[in-house]
């Protein structure tokens, strides 16, 4: 027997219909939608950097907001007067005092004391394999914590080498040095006596308030000879440095205190070697942009055995971005970031600097070294920053209560094991 059929209630029939409505609406508003970004709402940021002009950095702002318009960026190069101390203290107690920029550059030495202001990275900058790709060991040694996580990242890489005036060496017939007991070799040989007075000196090295770096370059040998800054600082090791670096100007009387500062010296030809970094390249085109000199490596300590392992220094920017930001500022803020520490970005910045700048600087992106191979200037910066190590003896990174320490210790010439206990003392603090 056939079933009798019945129309359903039309109460439920209604509810069936719009609940099939409902449910056809919000599958065509996801289908429509799934390929678009959601809209963000607005984010403003302020930036403070230091030695970036405004003009260079406008460039790449405003590019960055044609791809991401609900974000605005306000810039500021806060120069202080060139005192790197008073920007450290006053951007550390804004940054205190839930007051300070979104985004700062800072020396890449003072993490551990701004620790608790900085933000962790956000996106691709949180990814240590991707980082360590990117960015040379310096970087990930000083930006990365324990735990894996990213603190800031650089823009640019500054490091150590030597000049040398070619000048000077072609005429004597002399090649470039290799190690340290070379650059001794070649000190004494270039360096030119009317008396016991320097006419000319062989190396700008073995006092400390007149050479530019000095506390660079003996944390460069300290490195070499296996010796951590600052525990190590009361061993043999670090005694042998001490009294070697001394050693030009007590012992070999290559250099002294009376000599005009060591940029200064290189510039107008009264020393035939200086250490440097970028910066004081910059310095010395200045004074004399008809200098020829040369380029190269830091000299190394080769082993027991004569082999040598490349070891550098560097000193090193970086950006970061604050703790107290809330979450679509701190995205943000690690979004750009991100953006602007990109290989195009530090070309396009490059660029920028070139116009006014004749030396450039060391891309921070390892990847890019290769594009400086035809730059005499900066590709030996570029090769030694893989081997690279720092601390915060480096010169001119506004920690200058250890650095002007570290400068007396040297010039002091008393007992080397006596003065370094002194210096560590005042350097563990």
């Amino acid at each position: 027997m056939i079933p009798t059929f019945k129309l359903p209630n039309k109460k439920f029939l209604f509810i069936g219909v719009f609940i099939l409505v409902v449910v056809l609406a919000a599958f065509a508003f996801w289908y429509t939608r799934k390929d678009k970004a959601p809209v963000s709402k607005p984010v403003t940021l302020e930036y403070w950097g230091i030695n970036e002009s405004e003009a260079d950095m406008t460039v790449l702002i405003e590019q960055y907001k044609v791809l991401h318009p609900n974000v605005t960026i306000n810039y500021s190069n806060k120069q202080f007067d060139d005192d790197l101390v008073r920007y450290r203290q006053t951007l550390l107690s804004r940054l205190k005092e839930s007051t300070g920029p979104s985004i700062f550059r800072i020396h890449s030495t003072w993490v551990p004391e701004y620790f608790n202001e900085l933000s962790s990275a956000k996106g691709e900058l949180s990814n240590a394999s991707s980082y360590k790709n990117r960015f040379y060991g310096i970087a990930v040694d000083q930006c990365g914590s324990t735990t894996g996580e990213i603190y800031c990242v650089p823009l640019k890489y500054d490091g150590l080498v030597l000049l040398y005036n070619t000048n000077m060496f072609d005429q004597a017939g002399l090649q470039k040095p290799v190690t340290w007991e070379d650059i001794r070799s070649l000190a004494l040989r270039l360096t030119i006596k009317n008396g016991d007075t320097i006419t000319r000196s062989g190396l700008a090295l073995g006092t400390a308030l007149n050479v530019t770096n000095s506390t660079d370059v003996l944390g460069l040998m300290l490195t070499q000879s296996g010796v951590s800054i600052p525990s190590g600082l009361d061993t043999d090791a670090a005694s042998a440095a001490l009294s070697f670096y001394r050693a030009f100007a007590i012992k070999d009387k290559v250099w002294n205190s009376s000599m005009q500062n060591s940029i200064l010296s290189f510039a107008t030809e009264k020393v035939a070697m200086v250490f440097v970094k970028r910066e004081d390249i910059e310095k010395i085109l200045s004074i004399n942009p008809t200098l020829k000199f040369g380029v190269t490596d830091v000299p190394q300590l080769p082993d027991i055995d004569g082999n040598i392992k490349q070891k550098s220094w560097a000193s090193i920017w970086v950006e970061s971005a604050s703790a107290d930001l809330d979450d679509d500022q701190k995205n943000a803020a690690w979004e750009f970031l991100n953006w602007l520490s990109a290989a195009d970005q530090q070309k396009t910045l490059f660029s920028e600097v070139k116009k006014t700048n004749k030396v450039g600087y060391v891309y921070s992106d390892k990847n890019l070294a290769s594009e400086l191979k035809n730059m005499p200037y900066l590709y030996p910066v570029a090769e030694l920053a893989p081997y690279a190590s720092t601390s915060f003896i480096t010169d001119n990174s506004g920690n200058d209560n250890y650095v002007q320490a570290l400068k007396a210790t040297i010039d002091s010439g008393g007992d080397p094991i006596t003065d370094l206990k002194v210096v560590k003392a005042i350097l563990s603090k």
